[in-house]
């Protein structure tokens, strides 16, 4: 049975499939999930938790602040009306961020009573902990994908170091792995590999972990799902989108990232091709120098969007993350 209180978190690894199973999952009657990535949840519950969100002043400051951030960027390229002000904090009114966080997505999605709404945001498989301080009841997806298409598919749509990539891929997993399955029957994970090989099977899982009728529309991709990639402009799934690594990877790549994720790759019981007895880990001094090249060739990428876009989307991100550990 689908308890409408209870929203869907999708989480994962940038490049791991989460905006293939949003796309996915849309396309039940009974699921809205904005195709804007929010990704500000966390930043939001750090520095706007002591708000008052009922006295209009602090509503309206509150707003003129949020509305310049990328979320409403993204929406202005899109062509979408970004809510108004009146209209936000009347349905907001009386309630906490979680409360102005829930009737933004609801009011963005066209929500309507008796449906779930829910969220698609890679960087929130830090933000497990924040989720669930917000949403008690939230019933969160990870989809995990091979660390080694994952660093091949992240270095092709961003440029980022294939070695950085697989110790963030480790640490983000290590983390969160036990606390999705500490969720019990409120969390799920699920491989990438296995949604697109079986996707059938897959979205049957979900749809019985979320509490709702599977129906073979979800098995469509009505629109391209991607834009950046090897799956870009596809409209279907692609079941032969993995394992590229074997091809495009040498040896010496291969064994390095898997040097790095080894016990990860074991416990999902990807092919490894070397053996090992500890876990490598990335030098600081090596990480910053990646650091500094992924943030160069990140501002470089995604010409289309031009740099002083890419610039406003790296310095907010940065900023976001610095908010949120001086809360912590």
């Amino acid at each position: 049975m689908k308890n409408v209180n209870a929203p869907i978190f999708i989480i994962g690894m940038p490049r791991s499939g989460t905006k293939l199973l949003r796309s996915l999952l849309v396309n039940h009657d009974d699921i809205f999930i904005p195709s804007i990535e929010t990704e500000c949840l966390p930043s939001w519950t750090s520095k706007y938790s002591e708000v008052n969100f009922s006295d209009k002043g602090e509503f309206s400051q509150f707003y003129d602040e949020v509305t310049k951030s990328i979320y409403f960027s993204h929406q202005h390229r899109h062509g979408k009306q970004i809510i108004d002000k009146s209209i936000w904090f009347e349905r907001s009114k009386g309630g906490d961020i979680s409360k102005v966080f829930e009737e933004l997505i609801k009011h963005d999605t066209a929500w309507t009573e008796g449906k779930i709404w829910g969220d698609k945001s890679p960087s929130y498989i830090n933000h497990v902990t924040t989720i669930r301080q917000c949403f008690p009841n939230a019933r969160i997806i990870l989809i995990v994908r091979d660390v080694r298409d994952y660093c091949l598919s992240i270095n092709k749509a961003w440029g980022k170091n294939i070695y950085r990539a697989a110790q963030r891929w480790y640490d983000s997993h290590k983390k969160v792995l036990p606390q999705v399955s500490a969720l019990g029957h409120e969390g799920l994970t699920i491989k990438y590999e296995d949604l697109t090989q079986d996707p059938q099977k897959q979205l049957e899982k979900i749809c019985n972990f979320i509490g709702i009728e599977f129906n073979s529309k979800l098995l469509s991709v009505t629109n391209s799902t991607e834009n950046l990639g090897s799956a870009k402009g596809a409209t279907t799934i692609l079941s032969d989108n993995q394992s590229k690594w074997k091809k495009l990877l040498t040896s010496n790549e291969i064994y390095k990232i898997e040097s790095y994720s080894w016990p990860i790759l074991e416990e999902f019981q990807y092919e490894i091709t070397h053996e090992f007895n500890k876990v490598s880990k990335i030098s600081m001094v090596k990480t910053y120098y990646y650091k500094l090249a992924d943030g160069y060739n990140l501002l470089m990428t995604n010409r289309e969007k031009g740099i002083l876009w890419n610039l406003r989307v790296y310095l907010r991100n940065m900023i976001d993350r610095i908010n949120i550990k001086q809360k912590k």
